[in-house]
């Protein structure tokens, strides 16, 4: 796992990860997250590739607050 990886234990008990994909091109270069939601016992419940928020939004899925389906 990438050092820059964040996450975070939500109120719903679910792990929450966010892990930055770089540009293989242009080291350094973060284009795209994937971002998923785990179970204790490290089921996915959850995961999407999107393209890196304008506005950093961790805090909102860490605690559970994300429009209610998801993505």
């Amino acid at each position: 796992m990438p050092s820059n990886t964040r996450t975070a234990l939500r109120p719903d008990d679910l792990w929450y990860l966010a892990v930055p994909l770089d540009d293989p091109k242009a080291p350094g270069t973060q284009l795209d997250e994937l971002q998923c939601l785990v179970t204790a016992d490290g089921v996915v419940d959850m995961a999407s590739v999107r393209e890196k928020p304008s506005i950093d939004d961790f805090a909102i899925w860490a605690s559970a607050r994300n429009k209610e389906g998801g993505l």
